[in-house]
Parts: structure tokens; sequence; C-alpha cells
């Protein structure tokens, strides 16, 4: 990964990196969210099923809030359970003004899932697409705090 990390600190050329499923840890993530920071060239991520736990995140999210240019990030099959996970992700959606798609399946409880899709719909305006596992609606309006069903209309 350090390799990987260089390349991007020079390379502004390279739109795309896929890293899903190559057992990428937290320490990986930690390099190359900081060739993040500097890069402008790289627009969309994936980092879909790897290990990456509150520590990677946290490094990963304070990369993207600096970085304008990603929008596209792909964290599905990361098990995001903590309350340190869920509140990096609420600040990565509320204050990132670049990201149009989030890819989050199997990363939560439904009802973490729940509040956080409430966060986004309240909150970011640049997001287009979230992915995330399917909830049915009676589970979902159940989990969710009442101002969170004020904010997906479900009453």
């Amino acid at each position: 990964m350090y390799a990987l990390s260089n390349m991007l600190f020079m390379n502004h050329t390279m739109e795309t990196l896929q890293l899903g499923n190559n057992y990428v840890g937290d320490a990986s993530i930690v390099l190359l969210a900081d060739a993040l920071k500097r890069n402008r060239g790289l627009k969309q991520l994936y980092l879909g099923y790897n290990c990456v736990s509150h520590v990677g995140l946290a490094s990963l999210v304070d990369a993207l809030l600096v970085n304008p240019n990603i929008t596209h990030l792909d964290l599905s099959g990361n098990k995001f359970f903590s309350q340190r996970s869920m509140r990096l992700l609420q600040k990565l959606i509320r204050y990132n003004t670049s990201l149009e798609e989030i890819g989050l399946e199997n990363c939560f409880s439904p009802g973490q899932q729940a509040e956080l899709l409430a966060q986004a719909v309240r909150n970011n305006i640049t997001l287009k697409t979230i992915r995330t596992t399917t909830i049915r609606r009676r589970e979902l309006a159940r989990e969710l705090s009442e101002d969170a069903r004020r904010a997906m209309q479900f009453y």
C-alpha cells in the first residue's frame, strides 16, 4: 500500500481506484487517506468488503473533507457497528460537499442505517445515491427516532 500511496501523491490523472475485497486494513487506509488529501484527480474510490474499522475510517473521513474531488465512495461490507464509526460517517455525510454516491451495504444494523439515512436526507444536498442494505419499511420506521421519522416523512 505504501507504493500505491506514493503513486497517488504524484499521479493526478487516475480517476478510479478499486480496492474492494483486498483485505485492506486500517494501516493501509491511513496511508491511502494521507495521499488522498493531496490527490486531486481521483473521482471514484471503492473500498468495499475490506477490514476497515473506525480507526481507518477516521483518517478517510478527514481526507474526504479536504478533498473536493471524490464523488463516488464505496464502503460496503466494512463492519461499522461502533458508535465511533457512526459518528464519523455522520460527519462525512453532513460536511462533505462533493460526494454524489456512497455505498454502505452490509455496514450496520438496521437502526443505525436508518438514522444515517435520515441525516443524509436532512443535511446533504450533493448526495444523489446512497446504496444500503434493504430494510423493510415497517422495521425502518420502528427504528427511527421521532425527528428522523419526520425527516423521512414516516408519520
